[in-house]
């Protein structure tokens, strides 16, 4: 918010300046896209912390800004062993009159991977010590390895990475070669580490270091690292009281649930229909789909479908007597309840429909930029647009209400369920489209989040799914 509200006053106050000096008035919704720009330009990520709030959630689904849940920072002064399947990356950077050095190692839970300790240049420890953490991933990418940890005594480095502290000019391009390497991973967590619990790293780092090379064979490994080592191997492992929430890049295929399915390929079948009737998302997999739904991959993967219906619909001739109807679904396709669902673990929390509608009441869901873009353009074309929703009767106000002050304005009709309505969504939504042919209306296209949105009898010429992988409706 802070940095929105920054960027606004900022755009703001040069416009004003500038006519003042009789500059030629820039037109509002021109000086829109340069605040916009502004905070897109000035934020590479945004930290979700556990008390974040609609409103900032609000202002990043709106400039298109892609949010990563933070990682849990875990401060202890003895090496925790990775989980089984995961890598641990430990580097360090030492800095002294005689020059610079790198050094670290990559460990998993029963032996030493790899180790580095390498002369480097400069003469700013923090650039440095980003330094030995970007070789260290450049060799745990060599060693194929695709789950990692990484761990750095370097608070501001770390900080940095997680933007939580500002990146020195010097090293924005160095920054973005970690951000790209860390994506090359399925699962990375980037933390920071007493200098007590990275003792091996901090030895490998040193010019003296008996060692050099720049992949160090663990057979070679002196017997004084050895000890060091094996001091470390001694500290605690506790994965219930320290689990292991990876921030998932975009690209990532995701954490394995209990079925040994990966989230991003149960992500996958959900999505294509291939499961079906599941009831919540995998406890496993709630911090890949509430990544998957903060960033930006959830706006791509929308925007592709959004595009699609605008090339369907541009290709359509109209008939020109109000007829012509496109049909939208209202949760998760026009609007979206992240605000709530970030609440309450992406759907990994079973379905309360008490908190749900209180939600609803508040009328505080957002537009899907998206879906409101299509939507604008099929009314310019001449589209007559219908709601249909699972939403009940007693909330058509509040619903209108919202649609209207995000950017809903004009609709032929807002179709919800009445008190005798209790069959499924599927059968619901089949019989109100077919009263809609029953009335003369020609459903040209349809939109829905669910699958049981775009199934049945009268789906229309063509139908168009938004993914939604937070929640299954029958």
């Amino acid at each position: 918010m802070k940095v929105s509200f920054g960027a606004a006053i900022y755009c703001i106050w040069q416009e004003r300046n500038s006519r003042l000096h009789g500059g030629t008035p820039t037109h509002k919704r021109d000086i829109l896209h340069l605040i916009i720009d502004k905070i897109q330009s000035r934020i590479r990520f945004l930290h979700l912390h556990d008390n974040h709030s609609p409103r900032s959630l609000q202002v990043a689904l709106h400039f298109n800004i892609p949010i990563h849940l933070k990682p849990d920072l875990i401060r202890t002064c003895s090496w925790i062993k990775p989980p089984v399947g995961v890598a641990k990356i430990n580097t360090d950077a030492s800095l002294s009159v005689n020059g610079a050095s790198l050094g670290g190692l990559i460990r998993d839970p029963n032996s030493v991977l790899a180790l580095f300790s390498i002369p480097a240049s400069g003469d700013d420890i923090t650039i440095l010590e980003l330094k030995a953490i970007d070789y260290g991933l450049s060799l745990a990418q060599e060693k194929a390895l695709i789950r990692i940890w990484v761990e750095s005594d370097s608070l501001n480095a770390i900080n940095i990475i997680n933007s939580q502290a500002p990146c020195p000019w010097k090293a924005l391009t160095l920054l973005d070669k970690i951000y790209l390497g860390l994506a090359d991973f399925v699962d990375w967590k980037v933390t920071h580490v007493w200098r007590e619990a990275n003792s091996t790293a901090d030895f490998l780092s040193k010019e003296d270091c008996p060692c050099k090379g720049e992949d160090i064979p663990p057979s070679s490994i002196p017997i004084s690292l050895k000890d060091i080592i094996a001091s470390d191997s001694a500290g605690f492992h506790k994965p219930e009281s320290l689990p292991i929430n990876f921030l998932r890049s975009v690209t990532g295929t995701g954490a394995v649930h209990s079925d040994g399915v990966s989230c991003q390929s149960w992500r996958l079948a959900v999505e294509t229909y291939n499961i079906r009737d599941w009831e919540t998302v995998p406890e496993s997999c709630e911090t890949y789909i509430g990544n998957y739904m903060l960033g930006d991959r959830y706006r791509k993967d929308s925007k592709v479908v959004a595009n699609e219906a605008v090339l369907y619909a541009e290709s359509l001739k109209l008939g020109g007597d109000g007829k012509d109807v496109w049909i939208f679904d209202i949760d998760e396709t026009t609007l979206s309840n992240l605000p709530y669902y970030a609440h309450h673990g992406f759907g990994v929390e079973k379905y309360n429909s008490t908190s749900f509608n209180e939600w609803v009441a508040l009328g505080k869901a957002l537009a899907l930029p998206e879906s409101l873009n299509l939507y604008q353009k099929l009314v310019h074309k001449g589209f007559k647009i219908i709601f249909l929703t699972g939403r009940n009767e007693a909330r058509r106000n509040i619903t209108a209400t919202n649609l209207n002050n995000v950017g809903y304005h004009t609709y032929e009709k807002l179709i919800l369920r009445g008190s005798s309505d209790v069959e499924t969504s599927l059968m619901y939504k089949s019989r109100q489209r077919s009263n809609l042919v029953e009335e003369g209306y020609r459903i040209l296209g349809n939109m829905g989040d669910q699958w049981s949105d775009i199934l049945g009898s009268n789906i229309g010429n063509r139908t168009f799914k938004v993914p939604d992988p937070m929640y299954y409706i029958a």
